[in-house]
């Protein structure tokens, strides 16, 4: 039976109809060239049939080459809005958008399509395929021209042709699925990239950004301090923009408070990398790459990121300036929302001293130990002083100064013996004054004082203080006791 041009329609199957003169004139000669081929084959069969009697077999289903059959596109409609391989990133997308993919597929006037001739494709992973699901390809006035067919285990999509096709001209139409995203098959990474085989080894590849979940704010801050016990900076974290919005001239301002001070040299900028569930993962560093400019005043920073369409951290140094302050709460606000973020931190003592008998019966000495500065501040002119008590001796020669290094956590690292210049150790009856002069670190004083009288209640108090020039800064008192 001969060509006609016909159209067809069952959800979002259609065939386009020829027409005009010259589409007239070209069908009826190929109306004709298909006549004669067809009359030229059945006398060809019938001889053969005469000849070789059972030659002539019915053909078997067989998949249409990418000369025959194709699938030519695919769309991605998600929230009823069209997105192709063409569409910039826009804004981010929920998760759980309404999404419907669109399978165009053609089949060449010149290609000959028998009952159970078919093409297939696999739909990538990421999108629901709950349950199998099959339908028919119908023309308008109801004629079939095969059946479509989606398998969920091996998500096949796949087109059965009828022989009706090859009587046909401008076959083609297309296949929609409605389903929704099933991103937990997928790579974690934001933007997704989904990649549509076609025929013929040709594919499309369309980038979908999403909107993380778990991401509450455009901005989030944190801080650090570089030691648990006396730190003297502290890095502090600001990342913007993780619900990944497009977000033109974005700014971020950054109140740093008082007894801080920025550190120009520590600026870094990186890119960030945000999970579909939220999390992120710092990327490459993108400091002098960007067009971040920056204000700067006392107590407050303004970043300038430019237009952006991605997550970005920043990442600075404050020095502490301000010793006395146990806590520091600083706030960066981006695109209409603010985070704080506090940081308190922890000083070593300025001043300790204990004691220790030899025995803790009849003992005949006691070993005295001041630490000075285990806050490790900046003292121009530090000076420890102390008075014993009645009943004990000192001489210079029993006092011996350390210089100590402390661990992160405070504690003691290492100890060396000081290095003290003439006049350090004066001792002057009961009197001892140590002049450490200007000091950043810890020490360690040791002195040992013989008990040359006891006193009615076997016990010893004093009080140790450290000045730093004529100022005193801390005092701290000590009893040893014995029988």
């Amino acid at each position: 039976m001969p060509r006609r041009g016909a159209n067809y329609h069952e959800n979002c199957y259609f065939l386009t109809k020829k027409n005009g003169k010259k589409e007239v004139e070209s069908l009826i000669v190929k109306k004709i060239q298909k006549f004669i081929r067809s009359l030229v084959l059945m006398m060809l069969a019938t001889i053969i049939f005469v000849i070789l009697p059972g030659f002539v077999q019915a053909a078997h289903a067989a998949v249409l080459t990418s000369t025959q059959a194709v699938f030519t596109s695919v769309e991605l409609k998600i929230n009823g809005n069209v997105v192709d391989a063409n569409t910039p990133l826009g804004e981010p997308i929920a998760q759980n958008s309404t999404v419907s993919l669109f399978y165009t597929w053609e089949i060449y006037d010149s290609a000959t399509v028998n009952a159970g001739d078919y093409i297939e494709t696999t739909v990538p992973s990421g999108f629901l395929m709950a349950n199998d699901s099959s339908g028919n390809l119908l023309l308008l006035d109801g004629s079939s021209l095969g059946t479509w067919s989606l398998t969920a285990t091996t998500r096949k999509l796949r087109l059965t042709f009828n022989d009706y096709p090859t009587q046909l001209l401008n076959v083609h139409g297309t296949v929609q699925l409605n389903t929704s995203f099933e991103l937990s098959a997928v790579s974690t990474t934001d933007p997704v990239v989904f990649t549509f085989p076609l025929s013929g080894g040709a594919s499309t590849t369309i980038n979908v950004k999403f909107s993380p979940s778990g991401v509450s704010s455009p901005v989030a801050k944190s801080g650090v301090a570089n030691k648990a016990v006396n730190p003297d900076s502290i890095t502090w974290t600001v990342d913007v923009n993780k619900p990944l919005n497009n977000v033109d001239n974005a700014v971020v301002n950054d109140v740093t408070g008082s007894g801080l001070s920025f550190d120009p040299n520590s600026l870094h900028m990186y890119s960030l990398d945000v999970a579909l569930d939220g999390t992120v993962t710092q990327g490459v560093d993108i400091t002098t790459s960007c067009a971040i400019t920056m204000t700067t005043t006392p107590s407050a920073l303004q970043f300038n990121l430019g237009n952006i369409t991605d997550a970005r951290r920043i990442v600075y140094n404050t020095t502490i300036v301000d010793k006395t302050k146990t806590s520091f709460t600083n706030t960066a606000s981006f695109n209409g929302a603010s985070a704080p973020a506090s940081v308190n931190v922890t000083r070593g003592p300025l001043l300790g001293k204990s004691g220790v008998p030899d025995k803790s019966f009849n003992p005949t000495n006691i070993t005295w130990t001041v630490y000075a500065n285990k806050a490790e501040e900046n003292l121009t002119d530090a000076v420890v002083k102390d008075t014993l008590p009645t009943g004990l001796s000192l001489s210079s020669s029993d006092v011996t100064i350390y210089e100590l290094t402390l661990n992160p956590d405070g504690s003691v690292a290492s100890t060396n013996l000081a290095s003290t210049t003439s006049g350090a150790i004066t001792v002057s009856g009961n009197s001892l004054i140590v002049d450490l002069g200007t000091i950043q670190n810890a020490y360690k004083i040791v002195y040992t004082t013989p008990i040359v009288n006891d006193p009615a209640n076997y016990q010893f108090a004093n009080t140790a203080n450290l000045y730093d020039g004529t100022t005193q800064l801390t005092s701290a008192n000590c009893t040893v006791s014995y029988q």
